[in-house]
């Protein structure tokens, strides 16, 4: 079996950070596998370092299909609001490309 890092809701969350560090010291501390730390982290982290995102992410999504990504079909999911409409937090093509030439993804023209 793959060694996993269980997701917490975020009023769960076991990170440390808390409003009141005086329940966060109430609170166990979840297993954090062995490639989530140390040298395999590190490695991961350096293998990634030189990717362009853009292979990966739809930079221009406004939203995203959360059935399509967890493979749920139907009325799975409540509805969204103002949290779901990414309009306003897009990249612009120039954003975009000027971050691709600082990181070295795509030579200066």
């Amino acid at each position: 079996p793959m060694d996993s890092y269980e997701m917490s809701d975020r009023e769960e969350s076991t990170d440390g950070e808390s409003d009141d560090d005086s329940h966060a010291s109430h609170k166990p501390r979840k297993h954090v596998p062995a490639w989530a730390t140390g040298a395999a982290l590190r490695q991961a982290l350096h293998k990634q370092a030189d990717v362009d995102p853009i292979r990966y992410f739809d930079m221009t999504a406004s939203s995203c299909d959360l059935g399509h990504i967890f493979k749920i079909s139907g009325k799975a999911f409540k509805k969204r609001t103002s949290s779901a409409n990414w309009t306003e937090d897009l990249t612009t093509y120039n954003e975009r490309q000027k971050y691709r030439v600082e990181m070295g993804f795509t030579p200066p023209k």
